[in-house]
This record gives C-alpha cells, structure tokens and sequence, in this order.
C-alpha cells in the first residue's frame, strides 16, 4: 500500500517499515509456527512477547524497539480507521521511549570551527555548509536540494526560505539570517552549484561527514560532527538560547507537531523553563520590593 503513494512517503521510510514487516514475520514464525495472524487475535501478550523478541533474537535497544512498536501500532490504528478492526488490541501496553541527551555545539564552538582559516577548498566549503545550518537548521537533504526558487522576500522585508520537510511532507518557512545569507551569496555561483542548479556545492552525505570530522579534529571539537549536529544546534544554541518560542522553532524545523519538537528537546527545555523561572523569581522580588516601597511612601 505504501509503496503506491511515492510523493507520500520517502524510500528510507518504505525501507523501515518493510523491516518492521519482516520483524513480525519472523517473530509470528518462531512463536505460532504461521505466517500471519487475523487482526482479532492481537492483544497484549503479542505485543508484549514481539518486543522480548526483538531484545532477545536481535539485541535490540529500547529505541528500536520503539520504532517497531510505533510503526506497527500505527497500521493497526490505519485498520481500525477502515473498519476491519473495532478496538485497538494494545490500550495497557506502551514501549517507551528513553529520553536521551541532546548532542549540539555550544556557541563557542560553532564559532571556532566557522573563524578557523581553511587552505584546502573542500574543508574551507564543507565548513561553510556545516555553520549554513547551524544558522537555518536545514537537513542535508534541505541543503542539498536548495534552488533560488526556494527563496522569497517576507512581509517583514528580509529574505525567507520555503521548502517541504522531505521526511514529514510538512511544509516549513524559517527566515534566513544574516550568517546564512552570506554563505549563499558565495556559492551560488560555484561550479558545483551551477552545474548541479542548486544554490549550494554540497557533496555526498557520506563523504560530507567524513569531512567534517576531519573539520572537527583540526578545531579540537571533542564532539563527534555529522551533519544532522548543526540541526540541533540550529535548535539549541541559537534558536532556543535566544528565547524562540518551541512552537515557532518546531514550524521552522518543519515538524509533524509541536509534540515532536517537544519530545525531541525535553532536557533542554526542561533546562530552559528553570532558567525561565529564576529570572522570573527575581523580577517578582524586585516588583514586591517597589510596591512595599510605594506604600511607605503614600
């Protein structure tokens, strides 16, 4: 059925799902000795017993478990929307997923790699495009498939970005900053971009991440650098750190919802509400002190 809808869904996206197929195969297999099972024989053991499948058979983390659950329960709530199933079959199970640390760059370092000089060109560009998205928290694909027609003047009179979020379908809009500018100006003109019609010379993915760990171990970034670390630190430390509000940072980022953004940045807005609420404790204080202050006076 997915397959049929192309421009709906992505082939990496196919290619999870058909792994969550043969998962289930295989576990259907090896517990009921069948190849599939009707929908009204699911319940909660199935599911409990698919996931110490998964753990046992394949080692499988807590959040790839979670990515096989959250695959499978979602074509079980598709069939209950089409009326081949009355109840959903799992309400007293959840797999969790484990909050993990946001890796990102801290301003500090994303300003050392992007004033370090560079003499070879691949290095001096790839470090471009790297801080491109530190300041637009493009993906790589976003980056990559950059053409002017992508660009448009807002009704604030600065220069936005348009483009649709290849993994949700989403449509985002994030409004350029001055740092990412510049980048595109330098390159639009650029061999590579020129020949390939695109605004950027980006390179392979792979060969990308390669080239920016080598960025990374002449700064002396500890981090391991990919590409998908300017994302976050697009999200963190320059949208986050300067009081952009999540549900304006998530349309940016081109999110399903502003749950996802929320779930994906938990420990840093967790961090943010507490740094919030000390400036906030103070104000109070110093207002109380000014009100005590009127009233001795009056």
């Amino acid at each position: 059925m997915m397959k049929s809808l192309p421009l709906e869904y992505a082939k990496p996206t196919l290619i999870k799902y058909t792994n969550t197929k043969l998962r289930l195969s295989e576990f259907m297999k090896s517990k009921y000795n069948r190849t599939d099972l009707f929908l009204y024989e699911l319940n909660v053991d199935f599911i409990r017993d698919f996931e110490m499948f998964l753990k046992q058979k394949f080692t499988n983390s807590q959040t790839t478990c979670y990515k096989h659950y959250q695959r499978f329960t979602r074509m079980i709530r598709y069939a209950m929307q089409k009326g081949y199933l009355q109840k959903y079959p799992f309400d007293d199970y959840k797999i969790r997923l484990p909050r993990k640390e946001v890796q990102f760059l801290t301003i500090e370092e994303i300003n050392k790699i992007e004033n370090h000089p560079f003499e070879i060109e691949r290095l001096s560009i790839v470090r471009d495009l790297f801080i491109f998205s530190c300041y637009s928290g493009l993906a790589f694909m976003e980056v990559s498939n950059l053409t002017e027609g992508n660009l448009y003047i807002g009704n604030d009179g600065e220069v936005w970005l348009k483009m649709v979020r290849q993994k949700t379908k989403k449509e985002f809009k994030v409004p350029l900053l001055p740092k990412a500018l510049k980048i595109i100006e330098k390159y639009k003109d650029h061999p590579l971009s020129l020949r390939r019609g695109k605004l950027l010379p980006i390179p392979s993915n792979q060969r990308f991440n390669g080239y920016i760990q080598e960025i990374g171990e002449i700064c002396g970034i500890k981090k391991k650098l990919h590409h998908h670390l300017a994302r976050k630190s697009f999200s963190v430390s320059i949208a986050l750190a300067n009081n952009v509000p999540i549900e304006s940072l998530s349309r940016m980022l081109g999110h399903a919802s502003v749950a996802v953004t929320l779930q994906a940045y938990a420990s840093i807005t967790d961090e943010k509400i507490s740094e919030d609420f000390k400036d906030l404790r103070k104000r109070l204080v110093i207002r109380n002190r000014v009100m005590k202050a009127k009233k001795k006076k009056e």
